[in-house]
């Protein structure tokens, strides 16, 4: 194999290296609670038959990136298909056992919030997972629960059965990042090759003009 080919590849070897060590040493793979993880919800089912699924990240404290998406379920009331987001949706009620999240329209006296709560702490390990506490009679405070209201009407349900709370794998996010730097560090190497070709032809050529004028 041509030397210039094996010190490539030595490079980008060294490249991947480097990668994964600044994800090691960044805690990605850390039990702390300052390292936020990626959770998806999966299969929960309300007390009217309609559904929970989506994801957050959070530190066991803080909560980030939300998105939750609800479907209608029997009910004809007020809790239609609807998706929460740390966009369209207010946090409050934080806490290392579960969050709330509150859409309103105020002109229209509109209040809508979905009460997450978890049967233990969220699991630090890619895998692990926790549920979401359950109800067979859905009511406000206590198990996760969908609440809706305006100025006419109120309708709640609970969470009966599933909301599995699962820890991503770390591939997931940081996959990309690795990515990421070796594409850069490839280009960084490519590009410093043509440089150094550039130089050795500009190096070159006075050499060459000398040698002819001394010919003469």
């Amino acid at each position: 194999m041509p030397t210039l080919v094996v010190m490539n590849l030595q490079k980008i070897a060294l490249l991947i290296g480097l990668s994964v060590a600044s994800v090691l040493g960044s805690g990605a793979f850390s039990t702390a609670d300052a390292i936020l993880t990626t959770y998806n919800i999966t299969n929960g089912v309300f007390s009217n038959g309609g559904t929970l699924n989506g994801s957050f990240k959070s530190d066991g404290s803080v909560y980030q990136d939300i998105n939750l998406n609800v479907t209608r379920g029997s009910t004809t009331g007020l809790l239609t298909d609807f998706t929460y987001t740390s966009v369209n949706s207010v946090l409050s009620g934080v806490s290392k056992s579960g969050f709330k999240l509150e859409y309103k329209i105020l002109e229209r006296g509109f209040n809508r919030a979905i009460i997450l709560k978890f049967q233990s702490d969220l699991p630090l390990s890619a895998g692990s997972s926790t549920t979401l506490t359950r109800s067979s009679t859905p009511f406000i405070g206590a198990p996760s629960n969908e609440e809706a209201s305006d100025d006419q009407a109120s309708n709640y349900r609970g969470i009966t059965s599933g909301g599995i709370v699962t820890a991503v794998p770390w591939e997931t996010d940081v996959l990309p990042l690795v990515g990421a730097t070796i594409a850069f560090g490839a280009g960084a190497v490519a590009k410093r090759k043509i440089a150094q070709a550039k130089s050795k032809n500009l190096n070159f050529e006075p050499v060459k003009s000398e040698c002819v004028s001394n010919v003469g």
